[in-house]
């Protein structure tokens, strides 16, 4: 009887870590820039400019393209095109425009009973890219490329994942009620350092 009990404490000893220790996801921040990189390597390769090309860009003020300029920037210096701001003698203007930057976290779920609240964030980046011959004023290629990443993440975390992007991201949150938030954790944590306590009690 006492090995049955110190087994199914040290069940919900477990189950309950694996609540405790969360996995470490990545700020909207971070993936916001990563999507919008790729983005802007694609639109060059589909646009098919030849490497050392002189070409001007320009990025509208706003605040969505503020917010990306900087990834923006940096991508487009690390293709083999000579990139340059507002310069009059290149070959080829660029523009860019932000027009998609949203976040959707899903209705919270549990994988099972000891586990935290989980939600689904799903965050999409779409940029309006133009590139145009200078001399002939010829459209070379325009698009509006989009990239999409999808992970999971707990509830409880969304407060600090959405400090890197509050404000500029259009968000979308499933319903979380009261349970999902505050009651469901408490719950848990509490039997947790319940099991924890008889564990080592009975062990004793």
């Amino acid at each position: 009887m006492l090995c049955l009990k110190n087994i199914l404490i040290a069940a919900l000893f477990c189950c309950g870590c694996g609540y405790v220790i969360a996995e470490e996801n990545k700020s909207n921040n971070e993936i916001f820039f990563a999507l919008s990189k790729k983005i802007i390597q694609r639109t060059v390769e589909n646009a098919k400019i030849q490497p050392h090309t002189k070409v001007s860009c320009k990025i509208l003020n706003t605040n969505r393209n503020t917010y990306l300029r900087q990834s923006i920037v940096e991508t487009l210096r690390e293709t083999p095109l000579e990139v340059f701001f507002g310069d009059s003698l290149a070959d080829v203007s660029a523009s860019f425009n932000v027009s998609t930057l949203s976040i959707n976290y899903s209705k919270g779920f549990s994988e099972h009973f000891f586990s935290g609240r989980k939600t689904e964030r799903t965050i999409s980046v779409a940029i309006q890219a133009e590139y145009v011959e200078r001399q002939s004023n010829r459209l070379v290629w325009a698009e509006t490329a989009q990239e999409t990443f999808t992970d999971t993440v707990d509830v409880t975390s969304i407060d600090e994942l959405e400090k890197s992007s509050k404000g500029i991201a259009d968000t979308r949150y499933g319903q979380y009620s009261f349970f999902d938030k505050i009651l469901e954790p408490f719950v848990i944590t509490v039997a947790s350092a319940v099991a924890i306590y008889l564990f080592f009690t009975i062990r004793s």
